[in-house]
């Protein structure tokens, strides 16, 4: 219980008062999905971690080890694609047998796309989810949602709804947080802002070492920023190697507060890749004293909304207590006086019988009476 108490704790603060003051550096989360080595993730403090259950294959002890350096530790999940060297993988398993397995990823082999609307595929992938949560991971980072477009352009035109659910029935049996990755059109389905919790999106400003259009660049902020006025969060990666191209984006995901790092594309390295400032880079012209000051004023923000968030769980759990004795009490009082009323009902049985008992001896007394003395 004392764990589960820490961990909230963990989660909320992590909520309102780290998020601002990372957000403001860069390498705000650690993301590398091969080639995990526990020994360097143990390095890490206040951070996001995300890592695959089965390439890291860490113990609950480990994954309670790095939440106790205040790490948020998540565990990617795709579910979209079946992939083969996964524990769910049958051997027998090939093209359309089952039913819900669909092509393979022609850039990924061994990947193969799903039909992740077969309620055998789900069961699959709710069970690894629950499995990850057994493992202590705090919440689940959910892959491949955009994965809806392919089947739309095959006119399924229920794909985003079924997306959707799907989504909402994981969140359901697990109660994680989720990270929900691109398919940003999805946030104009007042289903989905209701289900993410997080937003994570890719490739915002660069293709690798391309920048990205701004047109389409406006076009996800346009999204972006109706999550952020839902309150959600926004959780950013880009996979630039140039120097230039790393700096302004750390730049441009500082100015909006979203949590960014910059990988590679395969994410095996472990650690994010960092601006090199210097004269010839675009990074942010704030001073360091104007970033500093900036920082402690966001934090002190965070941390009075933190107290007041706490504040309010404090007296929620209090109401809870107070109303909870009060209900014992009823309902002592009403058994009480149930059982005052039953022992009433009891007694004046007992008295009623009583009674027609004395009756019957004082007839069968007199006949006898009659009989031997008066006939």
């Amino acid at each position: 219980m004392r764990n589960i108490i820490k961990n909230s704790l963990v989660a909320l603060f992590f909520s309102v008062l780290i998020v601002p003051s990372v957000m403001a550096s860069q390498n705000n989360f650690h993301y590398q999905l091969q080639k995990t080595n526990y020994s360097k993730l143990k390095q890490l403090k206040n951070s996001y971690i995300v890592i695959d259950i089965d390439d890291s294959e860490l113990t609950k002890q480990q994954i309670e080890s790095l939440k106790n350096n205040w790490n948020i530790v998540l565990s990617y999940l795709s579910i979209w694609e079946a992939e083969d060297y996964r524990d769910y993988w049958q051997k027998w398993w090939k093209v359309w047998n089952p039913e819900f397995l669909d092509k393979e990823n022609r850039d990924w082999p061994g990947n193969y796309k799903v039909k992740y609307w077969n309620s055998d595929w789900q069961d699959i992938i709710i069970n690894k989810a629950e499995k990850i949560k057994e493992t202590w991971y705090d919440w689940v980072y959910l892959d491949i949602i955009d994965a809806y477009y392919y089947y739309e352009e095959k006119g399924r035109e229920t794909a985003a709804f079924e997306m959707i659910d799907f989504v909402k029935k994981i969140k359901d049996k697990t109660k994680f947080l989720v990270f929900w990755q691109n398919a940003l059109d999805l946030v104009d389905y007042p289903e989905y802002l209701d289900t993410i919790d997080w937003v994570w999106v890719e490739d915002l400003l660069t293709n690798g070492n391309k920048k990205q259009n701004n047109t389409e660049i406006e076009y996800r902020e346009n999204f972006l920023n109706k999550v952020i006025e839902a309150d959600k969060k926004v959780l950013s990666v880009d996979y630039a190697t140039k120097n230039n191209l790393i700096c302004n984006y750390y730049n441009y995901t500082e100015e909006k507060w979203y949590i960014s790092s910059v990988f590679n594309r395969n994410l095996s390295i472990s650690s994010a890749k960092k601006c090199v400032n210097n004269n010839n880079s675009d990074f942010s012209q704030k001073t360091e004293k104007e970033k500093r000051q900036e920082y402690y004023v966001e934090r002190k923000r965070a941390y009075e909304k933190y107290k007041e968030d706490l504040a309010e769980i404090t007296q929620e759990y209090q109401d809870d207590v107070i109303e909870l004795n009060e209900k014992q009490q009823l309902e002592k009082e009403q058994l009480a006086d149930r059982q005052k009323l039953e022992r009433s009902e009891i007694k004046e049985k007992q008295n009623k019988k009583k009674e027609e008992l004395q009756k019957a001896l004082a007839s069968f007394l007199s006949e006898l009476k009659n009989k031997y003395f008066w006939k």
